[in-house]
């Protein structure tokens, strides 16, 4: 089975569970056996996808840097809400992935607008709506839509922005590809996080030699919708829009300043891994990749204003991301 067909999804649980289970009253003999099904709320099943056909160390070494990145932004007071989950890698080409519960790709969450909100017509335009991440965060998915309280959409959205800071700075770095909107995922707590890292290092993906991949950060106006608070009725020319977007742009700045103060370890933890064999990361100028993306050469001043830089390419580029997102809509929606 090649890693473009489907996984198989694997739903267990422990011998533990099952005692705990017997010796709760409320739980019926007929509970036990939900336990061979999927039951993404109950607490004593675990769900993984067992997939072949890619080198899932490259995907335990990413979450490990991912999970390094958040100890190393919590050292210094900025907790951007980073989301990891567990891999293991059998073979060289299978292992285990956790599947993480309350979460949708944007692809998903796309067809959802597009299927009960009806707010778009068809996998091609609703890559370029820009509420419709909000619209998934703001709605209660399990009781007919109806829109949640305003505190919980409020802290939504306010873990979207941080966890997206977080995501856009690591992916930048470390230069992960083929972000379209099936290997990126948003949990119903509002955390925005990335999976698959079958290309890293600045291998992006292209197509009869166009490149797809086009921007630096993925910054798409429905990313832009949360991040500004643009469903608050603000307009690009109000002092309140423009706060929450420099508020943004400083999380992401102090991301990359952090990063760039520990570029040692960083690339010590690449370095380690050259030799394994892995399939894009093999050379010393795969790690130096770090380095550049860093910055590294310049001054602190220099290396800040080319990120913020990069920062603004992205956010006037972002419709190439909706391009992408489309292209991959039109390719595999049924």
């Amino acid at each position: 089975m090649k890693s473009k067909m489907k996984p198989v999804r694997l739903v267990y649980s422990t011998e533990e569970s099952v005692q705990a289970l017997k010796s709760v009253p409320t739980f019926a003999s007929s509970t036990l056996q939900l336990l061979g099904s999927h039951q993404s709320q109950h607490p004593y099943c675990y769900e993984l996808m067992f997939k072949v056909g890619d080198d899932l160390r490259q995907d335990v070494l990413i979450l490990q840097m991912f999970s390094c990145f958040n100890s190393l932004w919590l050292q210094h007071d900025l907790d951007l809400k980073l989301l990891s989950y567990k891999c293991v890698a059998a073979e060289l080409d299978a292992g285990l992935i956790e599947m993480v519960q309350n979460a949708s790709t944007i692809s998903k969450i796309q067809q959802w607008y597009n299927e009960e909100k009806k707010k778009a017509f068809g996998s091609l335009s609703v890559a370029w709506s820009r509420d419709v991440i909000y619209l998934w965060l703001a709605s209660d998915i399990c009781n007919g839509n109806k829109p949640l309280p305003n505190e919980i959409i409020e802290k939504a959205t306010t873990e979207f922005i941080l966890s997206c800071a977080g995501s856009c700075v690591a992916s930048y770095v470390l230069g992960i590809g083929d972000r379209h909107n099936d290997n990126i995922m948003v949990h119903r707590s509002g955390r925005l996080f990335h999976i698959d890292f079958g290309h890293i290092l600045g291998r992006k993906k292209s197509k009869f030699g166009i490149n797809r991949e086009r921007v630096p950060l993925i910054l798409p106006a429905s990313f832009m919708y949360i991040i500004n608070r643009d469903y608050e009725a603000n307009n690009d020319q109000s002092p309140s829009y423009r706060r929450n977007f420099e508020f943004f742009k400083r999380l992401l700045i102090q991301a990359f300043m952090v990063l760039r103060d520990n570029v040692d370890m960083v690339c010590n933890m690449l370095y380690a891994m050259k030799n394994a064999g892995m399939p894009e990361l093999k050379s010393l100028s795969d790690v130096n990749y770090v380095r550049e993306t860093l910055f590294v050469g310049d001054t602190r001043e220099e290396a800040e204003k080319k990120f913020v830089q990069k920062i603004n390419d992205s956010t006037k580029s972002s419709w190439t991301v909706n391009v992408n997102w489309a292209t991959h809509n039109y390719k595999h929606w049924k």
